[in-house]
């Protein structure tokens, strides 16, 4: 029954290779089982048997027998087909060592299988029938009278044991190479009865032995997860059937935790007995979770620990870079007994660790984030403001910049830096706004109807928007001044942004920065004399101020000369002339305090502001020869007088009207190009210089009586 079974099977077999759209190709891909050698012994002098048993897919097999046990040299090679053993004649006395494979053919091609495992012989050729077999059998024979499932196709072998269809495998993970564990049972006494052959009667038939069976680790390769790894294991026996789990047999587990060689051990139960003994390897993994430093800030000397949700197997070196560089940060950061970084140094730092192999896992490197470290001990602080600085007994600078006046709102803002946490600034840090517009000015604006209203400070932490730039870490700020005036910076690690808002009227604001309530910093800011597109600002001021001085100077039996002259003389008697001593602190207190800046300077020198300078030019203020541009004004834009002169042509046109002179062609030549005049030219051809500059006198505002003649 068994045999025709057999038949059966590998005509079902052929069939499907034959059909399968390819069959060469199918066929060239399968691999065939070792074949198992049972029995060697020697049938006679000088003579080697060896007994194997037959696969039913294979048609031939060769054998091989050789001293050599590396089969090497001397190799005596014999062909078998339809017979169980095959008989080796004319040896010498000797160790002998013997392994087969199966044969087939691809097309005219011969292939072959796996060799099986060596049996060694030992020969004594003067002993005659000696059967003594020197080696054990690797398996105990099946009885034939044995069931066998007939659930199972011979295909379904084959697809599941045999083929390598390598284009099947994930490419994720490498898939490993089945694990087969065959083990052999006890020597039969001899070759043709096998040991478990159910005995005749009415007694028990024997149990089937399992050690000699095939093995198959399923679920590819296995990887370490910190869990036990219990595979599913495959068992077929040597017919090449599937025995059933918890049926036909249990397996156990044991050290298959971590990487390495795990074991289990397949025991028959029900009409199996036996054991089979094997192995499967679980794979190193990389370390999962590199750590991370839980801080955005951190303070130097402060321990700071890198997070992981597992403690790494191996050890830890720590490796320091400057931010978004290769470039080693020495100095900045070291390592404690107990793991722990301490900073050393303020800055920005990225940290890397090296994670050494371990028993379950490989050597890893891992970026485990970014120190922002800063100095809450004694740190740096400043505004960010300008170049320039100067002290008049207390650390002041000074900036024009950030600042506008537009819908009758004037707005400042300006930056201010640390190298401490921001926990540290809003412990410490206190921010006061004042409004030090000079009275001259105020006096000016309040004569045009601006409004003056108080400053309002606002402060906003921006350090989060800082850490997003390229400069958080490496940007620099200037220090107030110390008493050596000195110039020194501190390394920018939080932020704050200063918004003020105010009248129109208030055009300089300080600044000052307290630190437990003593004066750290101050600076002022001032708007900008033009806007984003280079207008500049004050126009509709200086128009309405000119308006107003001349609505109160002139009389309408004036002559347009006449009205001219009075705004030049007027200008003349009101204004100083700079680097005169009566611009000095010292000779014109009063002057001073009108247009200075807190005290510190005039605001003149401090900023750039040309349209608010002719303001002040009709206000008392500060002028030179070029004042005269406001006689040429009044004359084109208020008298609506042409301008006489065409520079392409070097000509004056007829009728009156009004041309700047310059140098040679001033009321003072002597004077080169530096003088100013406006020349204004009547209806009948005449012509009259007119010019107007501050007063040259080193007296005081007091004693010339200027500040009478000024129109408030």
């Amino acid at each position: 029954m068994q045999k025709k079974i057999k038949k059966i099977l590998a005509a079902i077999l052929s069939i499907s290779i034959a059909f399968s759209g390819n069959g060469i190709y199918v066929r060239a891909k399968q691999k065939l089982p070792k074949p198992v050698i049972t029995k060697v012994y020697s049938g006679g002098k000088g003579q080697i048997t060896v007994v194997y048993k037959k696969i039913a897919s294979a048609k031939k097999y060769q054998v091989q027998i050789s001293k050599d046990k590396k089969f090497k040299k001397g190799i005596k090679t014999k062909q078998a087909a339809k017979v169980k053993k095959i008989v080796f004649k004319g040896l010498t006395k000797g160790t002998y060592y013997v392994h087969m494979r199966s044969q087939y053919k691809v097309g005219k091609k011969n292939k072959y299988g796996d060799f099986s495992k060596v049996k060694k012989y030992v020969l004594n050729v003067k002993k005659k029938n000696d059967i003594k077999q020197t080696a054990s059998p690797s398996v105990t024979l099946v009885p034939t009278s044995a069931p066998k499932p007939t659930n199972t196709t011979d295909k379904d072998i084959y697809d599941d044991w045999f083929w390598n269809d390598s284009t099947s495998k994930p490419t994720s993970k490498p898939e490993p190479t089945p694990n087969v564990t065959c083990k052999q049972s006890a020597t039969p006494t001899s070759d043709v009865t096998p040991t478990n052959t159910p005995s005749m009667g009415t007694s028990t038939p024997a149990l089937i032995n399992i050690s000699s069976f095939y093995t198959k680790v399923n679920g590819g390769t296995k990887f370490y997860n910190g869990k036990e790894q219990c595979p599913e294991i495959s068992v077929m026996d040597n017919y090449y059937v599937y025995l059933t789990k918890d049926i036909d047999y249990t397996v156990s587990y044991s050290n298959n935790i971590n990487a390495g060689t795990a074991n289990f051990c397949i025991t028959g139960i029900g009409k199996y007995s036996g054991k089979i003994n094997g192995t499967f390897e679980i794979q190193k993994i990389a370390f999962q979770n590199g750590g991370h430093i839980g801080k955005s800030q951190v303070i130097v000397g402060e321990a700071v620990d890198v997070v992981y949700d597992e403690k790494p197997e191996g050890s830890c070196i720590y490796e320091f870079y400057k931010h978004d560089s290769t470039d080693a940060a020495e100095g900045y950061v070291k390592v404690n007994e107990n793991g722990q970084l301490i900073p050393e140094k303020t800055g920005i730092i990225d940290v890397k660790v090296s994670i050494a192999e371990s028993q379950n896992y490989i050597a890893s490197e891992y970026n485990v984030g970014t120190l922002n470290i800063c100095n809450d001990e004694e740190p740096g602080n400043g505004l960010e403001m300008t170049k320039v600085k100067y002290r008049t007994g207390m650390t002041l600078k000074q900036d024009a910049v950030g600042s506008t006046v537009k819908d009758e709102t004037a707005t400042f803002s300006v930056d201010f830096y640390s190298e401490a946490s921001d926990e540290w600034i809003d412990k410490h840090i206190k921010f006061e706004v004042e409004d030090v517009t000079p009275a001259g000015y105020k006096r000016a604006f309040e004569f045009a109807d601006q409004k003056c209203t108080a400053p309002v400070l606002s402060v906003e932490n921006i350090t989060k928007e800082f850490c997003e730039e390229s400069v958080y870490g490496r940007k620099t700020v200037n220090l107030p001044v110390s008493d050596d005036e000195s110039d020194k910076t501190c390394v920018a690690m939080s932020a704050r942004k200063l918004v003020i808002t105010a009248g129109e009227g208030v055009r300089v604001c300080k600044v000052k920065v307290y630190v437990d309530d003593k004066l750290y910093d101050a600076g002022y800011l001032a708007t900008r004399p033009y806007d984003e597109n280079g207008k500049y600002l004050d126009e509709a001021l200086y128009t309405k101020v000119r308006h107003k001085v001349e609505d109160r100077l002139w009389t309408d039996d004036m002559t347009n000369m006449q009205k001219l002259y009075k705004i030049a003389n007027y200008i003349c008697d009101t204004t100083h002339y700079p680097g005169k001593g009566c611009t000095d602190k010292d000779i014109n207190p009063t002057f001073w305090n009108d247009f200075s800046v807190d005290g510190v300077e005039l605001f003149y020198y401090l900023f750039d502001m040309p349209t608010l300078n002719r303001v002040m030019d009709l206000q008392g203020g500060i002028t030179t020869c070029v004042a005269v541009s406001i006689v040429e004004t009044v004359a084109c834009d208020d008298l609506n007088l042409p301008y006489l002169y065409d520079r392409s042509t070097d000509t004056i046109a007829d009728g009156e009207g009004v041309w700047m002179a310059v140098g040679s062609a001033s009321s003072n030549p002597s004077a080169g190009s530096n003088h100013y005049s406006v020349i204004y030219k009547d209806a009948a051809g005449n012509k009259y210089f007119i010019d107007a500059q501050g007063i040259m006198s080193d007296t005081s505002c007091e004693e010339h009586g200027c500040l009478d003649k000024v129109l408030r």
